[in-house]
């Protein structure tokens, strides 16, 4: 039984064969992610409304633009179907100045840059 076990162990895939080999995630997709609530929500926005017929999904709308009409949660009706407005931020060194960047590379870095544009061509 001990050699069973040391060769086992050896074995590409564990024991059965089955598991985990070397070099391959054993979950590449990653954890799941949880969405309890909103799964549940989704499942029934897609459901009917007994007594109208409509979806859930259309009530839940149209009171949502009954309220935006009456001017209430505009922002956030604007910013769902915009996107939220975009803020410029202006950057600037002391006293309002600008700010000085520079860079050198030695002939060492131009070299690897070069390569490895050169190999991405390919």
């Amino acid at each position: 039984m001990g050699d069973s076990v040391a060769n086992n162990a050896k074995t590409t895939g564990g024991c059965t064969g089955k598991g985990f080999t070397p070099g391959h995630s054993g979950n590449p997709t990653g954890r799941p992610k949880k969405r309890l609530i909103t799964d549940r929500i989704e499942r029934l926005l897609k459901q009917r409304e007994p007594k109208t017929g409509k979806l859930y999904a259309d009530l839940v709308a149209e009171g949502l633009i009954k309220e935006f009409s009456k001017g209430r949660n505009a922002k956030e009706l604007l910013d769902r179907i915009e996107g939220p407005v975009v803020q410029a931020i202006e950057h600037s060194g002391p006293n309002g100045e600008a700010i000085n960047v520079s860079h050198t590379l030695d002939k060492d870095a131009i070299l690897a840059l070069a390569d490895s544009i050169r190999d991405n061509e390919r």
